[in-house]
């Protein structure tokens, strides 16, 4: 068991946003994983605390931003998990990690809140997939202004379920929350 993989059973137990260790056989537990790990190593302006390196790339898919690797860990977790709920019960996250967590999770619940939004999972696509296109698709774009339009615009193209003036919110919440 990696380090890697011992951190995600301990988040999933402490995020306690509908989704633990049984919810991952389906595609909306893969789903919220992606993105839930993504945000936490990303840098966030709204969120004070530090992201938390975990290693795992991504790329933008068609739900977003994705990562093979982290794909493979959340198998391993599945198939594993009498061994993760065992280990769920002895450990606990250090406080900088809850912090994090604590951060991520409040950020993502205003965001729902503010655009009235059901679905976790479909707030984590949309703010994963907006931060991915400001901050990695559209990095040499040096006025934020003109950055965070093509970020939005774009985000509400490749995501239709998400029309524009939401990508926008999305994205103003995560730099100014």
């Amino acid at each position: 068991m990696s380090s890697r993989e011992e951190f995600l059973t301990l988040m999933l137990k402490e995020l306690k946003l509908g989704y633990g260790l049984g919810k991952l056989g389906g595609y909306q537990g893969r789903k919220f994983l992606q993105k839930i790990t993504y945000l936490i190593q990303e840098d966030i302006p709204a969120v004070k605390s530090k992201p938390i390196q975990l290693g795992y790339d991504y790329n933008l898919y068609l739900h977003g931003p994705y990562s093979p690797e982290l794909a493979e860990s959340c198998y391993y977790l599945i198939n594993n998990i009498e061994t993760f709920k065992e280990y769920q019960s002895k450990f606990k996250l250090k406080q900088e990690l809850h912090n994090r967590l604590k951060e991520i999770s409040s950020l993502v619940k205003s965001t729902k809140e503010k655009l009235d939004l059901g679905n976790i999972t479909d707030v984590l696509e949309l703010l994963a997939t907006v931060h991915f296109l400001f901050y990695k698709s559209f990095s040499y774009e040096k006025d934020q202004g003109k950055r965070q339009e093509r970020a939005s615009r774009r985000c509400s193209e490749l995501k239709p379920q998400f029309e524009l003036s939401k990508c926008q919110t999305a994205l103003s919440l995560m730099l100014n929350y």
